[in-house]
């Protein structure tokens, strides 16, 4: 794509599962993108995808759509093991990724998709759409002008009670299901973000279900400067699902749920209680949209909001906890 040009970015997307759907929804609140190709496992599940979004290509294979001269970015959204190979195949064959978070399934997986990155010269986002959302953009901001003081103490989490069955991707251990890489990443993600550092310490507690996989995940992270981090994940449980920063002085809210980054407020002692709200424009995926498009339109390799570094560094995260909670997938 040549860099300033002013048409919107045509999309491919490889998978046509819900977290395709939610994305593809957002588009119309993301003027600089638009949908242009999809593929899936299954060839009547790719056109009904099309047909519903008004998606004019559909491609027979991964391959295929990786290759269309027409197809500017790509979205990996598959299942977590997946994301590795077909991240590579699309950056190989010459188109800037947009991949599903987690980036991988595991550390080692993450750095080999970023030295792809680096040796293609190509601009490479993990999806964490929540980094790009206005509320969390004004938590970051408030943080970073010290309106809290030193930052202390963070809490988050996220929850929900499936109830599908033991087939269902999220209870697979062959598709890295669980808490962990679905919603604990979430937590993870924002803790390192605002402590701007890998912790030092890590302790975690699970329940692992029938199927071996991690249920239920409360997570303890000590960094550097004495902060700590309180974080809970479930697939079994619908959590409040509110984040709490407490800094020395003051505290940010992000109202639950904290993902959805529609309200945050500012608490100082002394001073008057600050809201901000910032009501939806789609499903909150149209802010990673247009990030990735000023990106690319830029020539970046990576975001400043979210680098690999920080991508990886969740990974690394990721992977401590499983060893403390003896979790390991049948494929590693």
């Amino acid at each position: 794509m040549t860099t300033g040009s002013p048409r919107p970015i045509r999309w491919g997307i490889l998978g046509a599962g819900e977290i395709a759907r939610r994305l593809s929804r957002c588009f119309a609140a993301a003027p600089n993108n638009v949908g242009h190709a999809i593929a899936a496992r299954s060839a009547e599940r790719a056109a009904a995808f099309a047909r519903e979004f008004g998606f004019p290509v559909v491609h027979p294979s991964y391959e295929a759509l990786v290759d269309d001269p027409e197809v500017d970015a790509v979205y990996v959204a598959t299942t977590h093991p997946q994301h590795l190979a077909q991240a590579q195949l699309a950056l190989r064959a010459g188109r800037p990724t947009l991949c599903e978070k987690p980036l991988t399934v595991n550390a080692a997986e993450a750095r080999a998709l970023i030295a792809t990155a680096r040796e293609q010269g190509l601009l490479l986002l993990e999806a964490m759409w929540t980094r790009f959302l206005p509320a969390y953009r004004q938590m970051r901001a408030w943080l970073r002008a010290g309106e809290i003081g030193a930052l202390t103490y963070l809490s988050a989490e996220l929850g929900f009670r499936s109830t599908a069955g033991a087939e269902h991707r999220l209870f697979d251990p062959l598709l890295a299901g669980g808490a962990l890489l679905d919603v604990g990443v979430y937590p993870i993600s924002l803790a390192l973000d605002c402590f701007g550092e890998r912790p030092q310490r890590i302790q975690a507690l699970a329940q692992l279900g029938e199927t071996g996989v991690d249920e239920r995940v409360a997570i303890g992270l000590g960094f550097a400067d004495g902060g700590i981090a309180s974080l809970r994940c479930s697939i079994r449980d619908d959590l409040k699902g509110e984040a709490q920063l407490v800094g020395d002085g003051g505290t940010i809210e992000l109202a639950a749920p904290w993902w959805a980054g529609q309200r945050v407020t500012l608490r100082r002692a002394g001073h008057e209680t600050v809201l901000r709200e910032f009501p939806a424009q789609a499903e909150g995926y149209e802010y990673q949209l247009e990030e990735f498009a000023r990106l690319l339109r830029a020539g970046e390799r990576e975001s400043a909001r979210l680098p690999w570094a920080e991508s990886l560094a969740v990974m690394e995260t990721l992977d401590a906890v499983r060893a403390e909670i003896g979790l390991r997938y049948p494929f590693e």
